[in-house]
């Protein structure tokens, strides 16, 4: 490491530590922090239920079937009763990545899940009038 990059790294860490090292009160108050704590706090639970049942749902298996239609090029039989739907491209693309039929519909599961959390840690705090930090 060179002796200006030395001297910088120096710098920024005397600015951060200028007042001490940061509370754990000021660390939790950040935004970033908290959305992490909420949104970990959300991915665990369900990530233990897909992991300790069978499938996701009751029709798994059916959209199951439709992505692996879809995944052997037979779309017109994909499409016999779910027109248009997402789920099994979504499905269909994760297998081709290498996961387990199954695997994926519960991960696929898990992230979405746990995704809304974004949109409702932001619109709850709007609601409360707490402002970013």
């Amino acid at each position: 490491m060179s002796l200006l990059a030395q001297q910088q790294s120096r710098a920024v860490s005397a600015r951060l530590f200028a007042s001490g090292p940061p509370t754990w009160r000021q660390i939790a108050s950040r935004t970033d922090v908290q959305l992490a704590i909420v949104l970990i706090a959300c991915v665990v639970p369900r990530a233990i239920a897909a992991w300790r049942l069978p499938a996701v749902c009751d029709d798994a298996y059916y959209y199951l079937h439709v992505a692996d239609s879809l995944d052997k090029g037979r779309v017109e039989r994909a499409m016999e009763y779910l027109n248009i739907n997402v789920y099994p491209l979504v499905l269909s693309g994760l297998h081709r990545l290498g996961l387990d039929w199954i695997f994926a519909a519960k991960l696929w599961g898990v992230l979405t899940g746990a995704a809304i959390v974004f949109p409702l840690f932001d619109w709850l705090r709007r609601k409360i009038g707490i402002a970013h930090v």
